[in-house]
């Protein structure tokens, strides 16, 4: 096989069912991790990271209708056993035998099914902001049913209605003004509008089981570190507490920080804790 670590930012393609995914190898130090990105980001996003800890090469992904992975039907949903096939051909290509993970926001979703089938690779888990522990009870309405995924994609084409109806559900205090803010910000134009649906819906199938996964971990004392955002209203400490409550071998780490820009303050984060 070739030297698959002599170039920084090679990109290479998998291919899985219904899915090409991309591939950034940023790096080419000797411990092995893998990475998933938040919303509106690509693989890159990790870069600057390999930089600052040359001692790593991440393999970071790009996450589905992001940077130059492909969706062959976009109405079809990521599955946990399809997460679980990329990663063993990650493995494979790469031969890769023990490996950490690194997850930001949504991206984190993906690391859930990885970590129950390949726990005894892992070296350690980095969750930074951590999507999809605690259920939505949003995401769970606009993506549960063909009708309401219909509506939602209806409601994310009509701004100035989904804005009215973000002030009324602040006014009816089931969000927050600052939560309500950076939500409205994060879609503010056509592309991230479509980008949203199309992540949310193609993720509603990726279930995590706290009780299950945090058996696994328990099992095999896998360190799980949790990097928050001090500034955070997207994933506070609560979004966590039904997996970290769970965890022997697990830390909070609080950044001075909010939601959007934890990947750069984590950068300069002691990354080998």
């Amino acid at each position: 096989m070739k030297d698959t670590h002599s170039k920084q930012n090679k990109r290479i393609k998998i291919t899985i069912t219904n899915a090409e995914f991309n591939c950034r190898v940023l790096g080419n130090g000797a411990k092995n991790v893998i990475a998933f990105h938040g919303f509106g980001q690509d693989g890159n996003s990790f870069f600057p990271l390999a930089i600052k800890h040359p001692e790593y090469t991440i393999y970071s992904v790009d996450l589905p209708f992001h940077g130059e992975t492909i969706i062959q039907d976009p109405s079809h949903y990521l599955t946990n056993r399809e997460v679980k096939e990329l990663i063993q051909k990650l493995l494979d290509l790469f031969a890769i035998d023990r490996f950490s993970l690194l997850g930001f926001s949504i991206g984190a979703k993906l690391l859930f099914p990885v970590l129950e089938r390949f726990y005894s690779q892992v070296d350690k888990v980095w969750l930074l902001a951590p999507d999809g522990i605690k259920l939505n009870f949003w995401y769970s309405v606009a993506t549960g049913t063909h009708l309401m995924r219909y509506l939602f994609r209806n409601l994310l084409n009509n701004p100035q209605l989904l804005n009215r109806l973000g002030n009324g559900i602040q006014a009816l205090h089931l969000i927050d003004k600052k939560t309500l803010s950076f939500s409205l910000k994060s879609i503010n134009d056509k592309k991230k509008r479509k980008q949203v649906f199309y992540i949310w819906t193609y993720f509603r199938k990726l279930n995590l089981n706290p009780d299950r996964l945090s058996k696994v971990l328990n099992k095999s004392n896998i360190l799980v570190l949790f990097i928050l955002g001090e500034k955070d209203n997207i994933i506070p400490k609560s979004k966590i507490e039904p997996l970290f409550g769970k965890l022997n071998n697990s830390k909070i780490v609080t950044l001075s920080c909010g939601h959007h820009n934890l990947i750069e303050y984590f950068e300069d984060w002691n990354f080998g804790v």
